[in-house]
């Protein structure tokens, strides 16, 4: 009987991880990746932000749940947002600069973004994700 056994990655592995994140970090717009049930894999601190909490904590859903209970962003806004996500997975095309539906929260508290979707490909270029850039254009 095979017992499970935890495999830590390596000192090297973290360290390159943290780095990506850093990176990923110093972008000013917000971002998250899914994989392909969109289910959250990753996010930045402006996504974070975006929701208007401090941190996310042991999350296993997926973004628009989160904007769902944190940022209460509308659900026809939410689900025209998975389809845009879903459409570029299953089309395999990125799209980019796109001027999205503003996000109506109430009198005179309107947000609007404009995004980039691009699929994320594993080694055998078949799509096995999405990067989501949302770019505040408020101003």
């Amino acid at each position: 009987m095979a017992e499970d056994i935890e495999v830590q990655p390596s000192q090297e592995l973290v360290d390159v991880h943290k780095h990506y994140m850093d990176i990923i970090n110093c972008m000013p717009n917000a971002v998250y990746w899914i994989d392909l049930n969109c289910k959250l894999q990753g996010y930045n601190d402006n996504f974070v932000k975006l929701l208007g909490i401090e941190e996310i904590n042991d999350f296993s859903g997926t973004p628009y749940e989160l904007l769902r209970k944190y940022a209460f962003w509308p659900d026809s806004r939410i689900d025209e947002l998975k389809l845009d996500d879903m459409g570029v997975i299953f089309s395999e095309k990125s799209k980019h600069n796109v001027e999205e539906s503003p996000v109506e929260l109430g009198p005179d508290k309107d947000l609007y973004y404009l995004s980039t979707r691009v699929p994320l490909l594993d080694n055998n270029k078949k799509v096995n994700g999405l990067v989501v850039v949302l770019i505040d254009i408020e101003d």
